[in-house]
């Protein structure tokens, strides 16, 4: 399941209470009133997130992320949907709204989940600081084909425990 489908779900129960009526993003009507009523113990948990999309990973500065413990991990009219740690916290929903000068729908992750995310955005950054300092052609060529051998080295591991682990069921 794709994660944009799964925060619709996610908005969609906030939306509606309790029970779930899974519909379309559009027919909930105003994004904004459903963000700013998500509060305390009413914010839902996000158990499925391992990667944040490219596309929300520079929204907000490092130094915010880190500071914050939160991740921007979508975006549909005007409210971006926020992971964060701590239920407790509001005041880092304020401070992302008036940062961002949008609604924010924060979501809750496991703040293992979460270091394990920033760390994650911290080491590409780290890389695409590395790779555009490099001035020859052929430097950036060589740090690029590394990067990406390293990618699929991890990806090819990654893929085989995941099939030891369904031959084993």
């Amino acid at each position: 399941m794709r994660l944009t489908s799964l925060l619709q779900r996610l908005w969609l129960a906030c939306s509606a209470g309790k029970e779930a009526k899974w519909g379309t993003i559009g027919s909930m009507g105003n994004m904004k009133d459903i963000a700013d009523s998500v509060r305390g113990n009413l914010i839902p948990q996000l158990y499925v997130l391992r990667r944040v999309p490219m596309r929300y990973r520079r929204i907000l500065p490092l130094t915010i992320m880190k500071r914050f413990q939160c991740i921007v991990v979508g975006s549909a009219q005007g409210v971006l949907t926020v992971a964060i740690t701590d239920r407790q916290n509001i005041s880092v929903i304020e401070s992302l709204r008036r940062i961002t000068g949008q609604a924010i729908f924060p979501v809750l992750i496991d703040p293992t989940r979460m270091r394990l995310l920033i760390q994650r955005i911290e080491r590409n950054e780290q890389y695409r600081q590395a790779f555009y300092a490099t001035r020859t052609r052929d430097a950036r060529e060589q740090a690029y084909y590394l990067h990406m051998k390293h990618q699929f080295q991890v990806s090819s591991i990654m893929m085989l425990l995941a099939y030891q682990k369904t031959q084993r069921k």
